[in-house]
């Protein structure tokens, strides 16, 4: 009991000093405040101290709950740290020297996402969201929801059921329940002080339900896209244009057999539909307002895919199409050419061999023994392919044997592991090998939110945000 008190009266204590600290800031919200003249760059802060830090201490207290997100696009050199309790979190941004931007929520976040502006100042969003929460949650319980810009809040809700920043940080948008069941799509420029309210006449995607829909910010234009759960369903796709609020609608008529879509922008989408046992045919397709109406100006291709389930999806900048099956294929979105494919699963000797460059080989009687686990994602963000994959599954295996299973289990449950295997996009080869591997999570036990290739790092007993560049077999050299 004492040693929780002490946590909650020093995350108290951190939190005074870092909101007294940030306050006597200029406020870059203001129509007076001279961001040029007023507003701290990232750049500023070469010269600072560790005044405004976070100390490695205060992380590694065991009753606190830590996490750890890495920013959207080109600011994946930036995390957001959280940590704290139920009733009291700490949000911090990091970079490579430290802090440099904080707050305070009372509540728990389990969804982030953080992105740098043109002006060098940062945009975060935290929340509390049912969607793709680990445990159940009724649907009047609270989902809060904060917004960040430097160190003001421009939003709070208690209650939104989804919300999204745009990769610049030039927007957001949150979905806020109205009455009778409908929603509301509250859409935020940042850039122009302005927001639109939008009344959607549908119900909103709870978690697990694939019948609603979801909102994602177009990556090539200024269009907020709402679309179906379920990639390959028939139902209209809505766009909603940032320029004069107008909303586009693509109709797609009950013949097409689609397998999968995911789009770009208002005007361009991918679709695979199929042709054959494992064949498919992947398009990208340029449209305006109905897609069999619109002619085709990008490229058409047939590909081989093992138990493809419908998982596609598009790199941040909107330059490679990932397409992941029990076997996984990259292709250049412009061109359609094949860039990069994963072998099968179940082919764990043409694995191993790619995967020779990242793991350590064990072997016994000249047989190989070193477990390569199972991949369980593949996305594209910074120019980079990051792989998940679980290790120590294999422990499982003979847990139905045993004359204590659950014994048995949770025994297996504490030699998994997850790493991250990462490509560079820039060299990636057709049937090339990782460049490094990471281990998936953090120093200071936090839990990795979403993907990432960056770290927690202790520097002069303080804590920090670095990309990992180099494999796992030598963290001393990641710089």
């Amino acid at each position: 009991m004492k040693r929780c008190l002490f946590g909650a009266f020093l995350i108290g204590v951190l939190g005074y000093i870092a909101l007294q600290v940030y306050s006597s800031k200029p406020d870059p919200l203001r129509p007076d405040h001279d961001r040029n003249s007023g507003y701290r760059s990232d750049s500023d802060l070469i010269s600072e101290t560790h005044f405004e830090s976070i100390p490695e201490s205060a992380v590694e207290m065991s009753n606190v709950d830590c996490y750890i997100g890495q920013g959207l696009g080109d600011s994946s050199e930036m995390g957001v740290l959280l940590f704290g309790d139920d009733s009291n979190t700490s949000v911090h941004v990091l970079n490579s020297r430290g802090a440099i931007q904080g707050g305070q929520v009372l509540y728990n976040p389990n969804h982030v996402q953080l992105a740098k502006r043109d002006d060098e100042s940062v945009v975060v969003i935290v929340g509390n969201i049912r969607r793709n929460a680990k445990i159940g949650r009724p649907s009047d319980s609270d989902e809060p929801v904060t917004v960040f810009h430097g160190n003001d809040v421009i939003y709070e809700s208690d209650k939104v059921l989804d919300f999204g920043l745009k990769g610049d940080g030039s927007s957001f948008f949150v979905v806020e329940p109205t009455a009778g069941g409908s929603s509301r799509l509250v859409w935020r420029d940042i850039d122009n002080g302005t927001e639109s309210q939008h009344d959607l006449d549908h119900d909103w995607a709870a978690p697990g339900d694939e019948s609603g829909y979801i909102a994602e910010f177009g990556k090539t234009d200024d269009s907020l896209m709402i679309l179906p759960t379920d990639n390959a369903s028939l139902e209209p796709r809505r766009f909603l244009s940032g320029q004069d609020g107008n909303m586009t609608t693509i109709s797609f008529p009950s013949s097409i057999k689609l397998v999968a879509s995911v789009f770009e922008s208002a005007s361009v989408g991918y679709f695979v539909q199929p042709v054959g046992e494992s064949i498919f045919e992947v398009s990208r397709r340029d449209f305006r307002e109905n897609l069999v109406d619109s002619e085709s100006t990008g490229w058409t291709r047939r590909i081989s895919l093992q138990k493809f389930y419908g998982t596609v999806s598009l790199s941040d900048d909107a330059k490679w199409l990932v397409l992941s099956a029990w076997d996984t294929i990259v292709l250049d979105a412009q061109t359609g050419t094949t860039v990069f494919r994963w072998p099968i699963a179940g082919n764990k000797e043409e694995e191993r061999e790619r995967l020779a460059s990242v793991i350590k080989s064990k072997e016994q009687n000249g047989v190989d023994q070193q477990p390569i686990g199972a991949v369980m994602g593949v996305s594209i963000q910074g120019g980079r392919l990051l792989m998940t994959r679980k290790l120590g599954m294999e422990a499982f295996a003979t847990c139905h044997n045993t004359a204590d299973p659950q014994a048995c289990i949770e025994t297996a449950q504490s030699k998994v592991s997850e790493v991250v295997d990462v490509f560079e996009m820039e060299s990636i080869e057709v049937d090339g090998s990782p460049d490094f591997r990471i281990p998936k999570g953090n120093r200071f036990g936090c839990e990795t939110i979403g993907d990432s290739f960056g770290e927690l790092r202790s520097e002069n007993g303080y804590v920090v945000f670095r990309q990992r560049k180099h494999n796992i077999e030598s963290p001393e050299a990641d710089d």
